[in-house]
């Protein structure tokens, strides 16, 4: 369940990668740099060796098909709630300075 989860999360990353170069490509292709293409294929990369990993494993311990949806599911929306969460908190407490 935690491999499909960072899996997961690598490829909501990939995706907003690769939203933001189709963005960049189309106001500025000349700002693109060899970086930003190195930072998305590492990312890319990644993903997909985590995607092939959560694979792997599902099929080497039979897990059945809802880990693997709770996994999925469960890792992006646990992180938008503690980073939803997290600020909410400190702003309750005065922790967090106002603008």
């Amino acid at each position: 369940m935690l491999v499909r989860g960072a899996f997961a999360l690598l490829d909501l990353y990939s995706a907003g990668n690769v939203v933001e170069l189709a963005a960049m490509a189309v106001s500025d292709p000349v700002g693109i740099a060899m970086r930003f293409l190195a930072c998305l294929v590492f990312f890319l990369a990644g993903a997909a060796g985590y995607g092939a990993l959560a694979v792997s494993y599902s099929r080497r311990t039979h897990a059945s098909r809802s880990h693997a949806v709770l996994g999925v599911l469960g890792a992006p929306l646990l992180l938008a709630a503690l980073l939803i969460a997290a600020p909410a908190a400190l702003a309750a407490m005065g922790l967090l300075p106002s603008p």
